[in-house]
Order: structure tokens, then sequence, then C-alpha cells
């Protein structure tokens, strides 16, 4: 990378992208067409552990935290405001807290728990929305 700037940009890209993916992407569109076989994995059953899991890996990515914790974005966004660590940690705890309200099988859960559903792609989509609005345009005038 050019820059420090450069990495984290496209670190906080891929932070927000995996949000977009698991909640607009594979919650989405089998939730919203009702459809159990849009399902990414329907016969393994375990795609909300596949989903906890993305989203888990935001929160290690943030804090360089890998096979052994590192410098990581968290570092910066502490240093100059704490405020924003604190609101990415908490809407990242949400959209986990979220995922974990689901109960079901996925494709048994678009049924039988869309309120928990849609309440776990909104939570991801908060943080998304976070990530984009906020953590970016920080990236861009702090990491040098």
């Amino acid at each position: 990378y050019p820059s420090i700037q450069s990495a984290f940009i496209e670190i906080a890209d891929a932070m927000e992208g995996i949000c977009d993916e698991v909640a607009n992407g594979k919650m989405h569109e089998p939730f919203i067409t009702q459809d159990a076989s849009k399902e990414e994995s329907p016969f393994a059953k375990n795609s909300i552990t596949d989903f906890t899991n993305n989203i888990q890996g935001i929160l290690k990515m943030y804090q360089g935290k890998f096979s052994a914790d590192g410098k990581g974005i968290e570092d910066l966004v502490r240093h100059y405001n704490l405020s924003l660590d604190n609101a990415i940690k908490t809407q990242h705890a949400a959209a986990i807290a979220a995922l974990q309200t689901i109960t079901d099988p996925f494709g048994q859960a678009i049924f039988t728990q869309p309120i928990q559903i849609q309440n776990a792609m909104d939570k991801i989509n908060d943080l998304a929305h976070t990530l984009r609005t906020k953590l970016k345009p920080f990236l861009q005038q702090y990491a040098r």
C-alpha cells in the first residue's frame, strides 16, 4: 500500500462489505422472497453461525487481531475519537446479539422468526452505516 491511510481505508471498506454481504445478500434474499432454497448452505443448517462468524471477523479486523493482537484501526480511533470507537463496538455487539436471538435454523427462521431476522439485518446495517459515514471519513482525516 502506498500509505497507512490507503490500507486502513481498504480494511474499512472490507468491513462494510462484509456487513452488506451478510445483511443484504445472504440474509435478505431468502428472507424477502420467503424462499429457503436461496439460503447459502441450506443442508448444513449453520447459516446463523456463519453469519455470526462473518460479523465477528469485522471486530477482529478493526482491532488488528489475527493470530496475535497487533496494531489496528482501533488504536488510531481510540486515540482521537473514543466515542466513535465505542459506537463501533456497541453496534458490533448489538449485531452479534441480534443474530443470537435467531434460534431456529435460518431456512426455517425466515418463516418462524421474521422479527428476529429483520432486527439482525437492521443491526448489521446500522454498523455498516457507521463504518461508511463515520469511520471512513475519520480515516481520511487521521490516518497518515
